[in-house]
């Protein structure tokens, strides 16, 4: 197995006679650590294993991918020789549909295909964005509006320009990805896919 393909999976417990495997996708500006409980909860049966794209945490000093059609082909590819079993795909947020995407680009590259795809917090592929674009505002503008409209940047991280510095290039390029991501019609995928939304009961 080639090095290179190392950083982009990450298999915290190595599960050598697991039945299935799960891919994790993580959020716009998360990584792999989004899922660091996730295989001590899963079952002994399942093998988890985290994307990583670059630009964050032991990829920090890697450039960011900005296009979401370069970062499928890159985990698909790094995912080649991890699919010795039958494996599902969770992504959450933009997570979601990069899982998608990779799932079809699989699929046109005649790999085997997931059993199984988990997609939470994101609107369908097929839904423009209907948001004013953030990507193309300066720095501080942009994280402004990133907790203005969805909140959850803890203040230590808003109050430190240095770990902010740090941060925003994987952060801009995600919104990036986001924003620019154009939809194309395919043949459905085969195998089921479940979403998970949150409901606010007023």
């Amino acid at each position: 197995m080639s090095e290179a393909y190392y950083p982009w999976i990450i298999r915290p417990c190595t599960r050598p006679r697991a039945r299935f495997r799960l891919f994790c996708f993580p959020r716009a500006g998360g990584g792999a650590s989004s899922f660091r409980s996730w295989p001590q909860d899963c079952h002994p049966e399942i093998e988890v294993a985290l994307i990583q794209p670059p630009g964050r945490e032991n990829r920090l000093r890697e450039k960011p991918l900005q296009s979401m059609s370069t970062l499928v082909s890159s985990v698909a590819r790094a995912m080649a020789e991890f699919l010795d079993r039958p494996y599902a795909l969770y992504g959450h947020s933009l997570g979601a549909k990069v899982a998608f995407e990779t799932a079809r680009e699989l699929r046109r590259r005649g790999l085997p295909e997931p059993v199984h795809l988990f997609a939470a917090a994101s609107s369908g592929p097929g839904v423009e964005w209907a948001h004013p674009l953030l990507h193309p505002l300066d720095d501080s503008d942009l994280l402004r509006e990133i907790q203005r409209r969805y909140g959850g940047v803890p203040q230590e991280v808003l109050a430190d320009q240095e770990l902010c510095a740090l941060l925003m290039p994987a952060l801009r390029a995600d919104i990036t990805i986001i924003e620019t991501y154009q939809y194309t019609e395919e043949l459905p995928l085969s195998h089921p896919i479940t979403c998970f939304c949150v409901l606010w009961l007023y």
